[in-house]
């Protein structure tokens, strides 16, 4: 495979693209990932068919989300996608390269009115990001 290329998928029943930059990436935001993690292909499917429909049913039109951990920034365009511009998407990731990466799959995707990232870290005290 050569990277990075762009991955277009469908997630709740909605076109996203997202840049895969090198296996890791790949990894994390399909049935892949699962099935290279030693599940079957059956078990992978059968994941994101239980885990997709109870957050899906948390996230509507004109909702507000926190993606804490945005890495790059998969789920915050498939939040993105169903709060729609009338919501807000607010990506937090504290890896430079990654944010970096999570902003590019904003763009890419024509949502940066409404999902933002930020090079940040979350926790309990204020400090600088090394």
């Amino acid at each position: 495979m050569n990277y990075p290329y762009v991955e277009r998928k469908q997630v709740w029943s909605r076109d996203l693209s997202a840049w895969m930059m090198n296996p890791i990436s790949e990894s994390w935001y399909g049935l892949n990932g699962l099935i290279d993690s030693g599940m079957s292909e059956e078990q992978a499917r059968r994941w994101w068919m239980e885990w997709n429909p109870p957050l899906r049913s948390l996230i509507r039109l004109g909702d507000v989300v926190l993606d804490a951990g945005a890495n790059q920034g998969f789920l915050s365009c498939v939040f993105g996608n169903a709060v729609g511009p009338l919501g807000q998407v607010i990506g937090v990731e504290p890896v430079a390269a990654n944010a970096e990466m999570a902003r590019r799959n904003v763009i890419l995707n024509r949502m940066a009115g409404w999902v933002h990232i930020d090079h940040a870290a979350l926790g309990k005290e204020c400090g600088a990001l090394l």
